[in-house]
């Protein structure tokens, strides 16, 4: 019984924050308060934060009543127009600036979100741009998680720094940041746990 709910505990944190939203949208259930509970514990479980959290399920209820949905997997395209809007006033280019080189990027969010698909989509673009770009695998804890920086950085054609899994996130960036600035890397993008 035990080994069964930690089994059930551990596959549900892995879902990532859309394949959670997903199940639950995609759902043919009708609207209802568990469901609206259910999306609150989703958002805040994302680190939405509770007063974003509790905008975006009042929001998301009044479109739901102005519109008439009455299906719950039309609400999918609703909730992710508000995510938008509600991001859109922090949005900013990403550019490299011309100053003390390297930039430093630090990617950080909750567990699934992107951080190392969007390092590797950066690295990508900046070494297409000539630029020198190094990686740091900050994500020492995840299973294979320097493995699959390893690839990707290389398909980019960056740099990378990285130790032994379980190694302490901290020093992997110092050894990082300090070659990156001894070498004259452009940009320095440093990966990290979801924790």
């Amino acid at each position: 019984m035990f080994l069964k709910r930690l089994k059930e505990r551990l596959s549900k944190s892995q879902m990532n924050f859309f394949n959670k939203l997903k199940g639950v949208l995609n759902s043919s259930r009708v609207l209802n308060a568990h469901l609206w509970e259910e999306l609150e514990e989703i958002l805040i479980e994302s680190d939405i934060g509770v007063k974003a959290t509790q905008e975006l399920i009042k929001e998301l209820q009044e479109e739901a009543r102005k519109r008439g949905i009455k299906e719950v997997s039309e609400l999918y395209e609703v909730l992710r127009g508000l995510l938008i809007k509600l991001l859109k006033p922090y949005e900013a280019p990403f550019e490299l600036k011309d100053r003390k080189k390297p930039m430093v990027v630090l990617f950080v969010g909750v567990n699934g979100v992107g951080k190392t698909t969007t390092l590797a989509k950066l690295a990508y673009r900046y070494t297409s741009q000539g630029k020198k770009v190094m990686v740091a695998a900050g994500d020492t804890f995840r299973a294979a998680a320097i493995e699959q920086l390893e690839i990707l950085t290389k398909r980019a054609g960056a740099s990378l720094i990285k130790h032994q899994p379980g190694s302490d996130p901290a020093a992997v960036t110092y050894d990082a940041l300090s070659s990156a600035m001894s070498k004259g890397y452009d940009l320095l993008l440093i990966d990290t746990a979801g924790r």
